[in-house]
């Protein structure tokens, strides 16, 4: 059996198994706490604070988000992992929770069989970006250039084990381009390098590209989603033009440590449903360059099992971690 079919069984039991809810109390008796695994203002903080909001309102109690900052998302992950499987503790991360184990060692945790899905609440696609003044003016100017000049271009991500490393990769699997990887310690790395010419493209988000689209001081040439943005309405997406079929989403979820009930399962799934539909909760998205997702619980896991799977057999052919 795959792993990605033995998470939708354990999660499938898990969600129909009649378990008795431990001590008998109504959940929640006490406030809940959502570790995000980055620095304050960061976006799986953002991310955490929003969907915070709306399990407090929905659940009537207050909702904490825990910084955990460290190890490419491990330090915060860990301490969800080890926590008590009762629902007060939960984590908000995204696409690189699959697979950071295959890049930072001795984690202390499988990401996959330790954790349980409650729902995946958004994606957004990565965007290649290039300096205005770049000669190529479309996606498939630059994969010509690319295509005769193999190994010569540089692209700038967040380093190994990213999902800007690993979308950039799939990239050039799926159109059979070359290009030099250049790691650098967050968007800012990435714009600051494009802007000064130190990189041919950039892999950057809807968010950290926007103002620099706007400003007329980066172009962006195609976007990883399945179709167009409405923040970004002119610009093809990558699987329109030069790789049919393409498409790579980074998701954001939040996930429980395995062995929650299936009453505490299903209220934290049906409380955090609403939180998209929420005034400034959608705002927030639509800044973020966020595209809400709609899933039935059933569809949440095996989206999160085969997601994850997928994410893994493409990090597997990527070096770890030195």
């Amino acid at each position: 059996m795959s792993l990605a079919r033995r998470i939708l069984a354990f999660a499938a039991l898990a969600w129909f198994a009649a378990t008795a809810q431990a001590a008998g109390d109504e959940f929640p008796s006490r406030p809940l706490k959502i570790v995000a695994p980055d620095i304050p203002g960061g976006n799986f903080d953002l991310g955490a604070r929003a969907v915070g909001a709306s399990l407090a309102s929905q659940l009537k109690q207050p909702v904490i988000v825990d910084n955990r900052p460290g190890g490419s998302t491990t330090v915060g992950a860990a301490a969800v992992a080890r926590a008590p499987a009762d629902g007060y503790t939960l984590l908000y991360t995204g696409s690189m929770h699959a697979t950071v184990r295959q890049f930072v060692p001795g984690t202390g945790f499988d990401p996959l069989k330790d954790f349980i899905p409650i729902s995946i609440l958004a994606t957004t696609p990565i965007v290649l970006a290039i300096p205005f003044n770049s000669i190529h003016r479309t996606i498939e100017e630059f994969v010509q250039y690319a295509k005769a000049n193999p190994d010569r271009m540089t692209v700038g991500t967040v380093g190994l084990g990213s999902s800007s490393e690993m979308a950039i990769q799939d990239f050039m699997a799926r159109t059979g381009v070359k290009l030099r990887s250049i790691p650098y310690k967050g968007a800012p790395g990435i714009t600051t390098a494009l802007l000064s010419g130190e990189i041919d493209v950039g892999v950057l988000s809807p968010l950290t590209s926007a103002s620099m689209i706007d400003a007329g001081k980066l172009r962006a040439l195609a976007i990883s989603s399945s179709r167009r943005l409405a923040t970004l309405p002119t610009v093809p997406t990558i699987g329109e033009t030069v790789a049919p079929g393409y498409t790579f989403d980074v998701w954001f979820a939040l996930l429980a440590p395995k062995g929650l009930s299936q009453p505490v399962i299903k209220r934290l799934y049906e409380s955090v449903q609403s939180y998209s539909d929420e005034g400034e909760t959608g705002k927030w998205l639509d800044r973020m360059g966020l595209q809400p997702v709609k899933l039935s619980y059933e569809q949440t896991v095996e989206y999160f099992s085969r997601d994850s799977e997928r994410l893994v057999n493409l990090a597997k052919k990527m070096k770890p971690a030195q």
